[in-house]
């Protein structure tokens, strides 16, 4: 499972940080940066929780969907514009 942390970690934080180098604005999202790991983090360990807490399995795997999900459509947002002003011009 830390794995798993680990390589959305990386998938995310790779994929905007070259979105935002080829619009040269690599310092536009600075708190993106920070919050998605957190939430993927967040996920990864509530994926353990099960094995300590049996009785709260299911929401305890709803919670990491969700901060899978959100760290996710962050990225997403971040990919149209939507966290960086909505600049998409390539001015060189």
């Amino acid at each position: 499972l830390i794995t798993i942390g680990a390589l959305g970690t990386l998938s995310i934080t790779v994929a905007a940080r070259v979105h935002l180098v080829n619009l040269k604005q690599a310092d536009a999202a600075a708190p993106f940066f920070v919050v998605t790991p957190v939430l993927i983090g967040l996920a990864t360990c509530l994926r353990l929780m099960p094995a300590y807490i049996p009785e709260y399995t299911m929401a305890v795997l709803w919670l990491a969907t969700a901060c899978w999900t959100l760290a996710y459509l962050l990225l997403a947002m971040l990919l149209f514009g939507l966290l960086t002003g909505g600049t998409h011009s390539r001015e060189s």
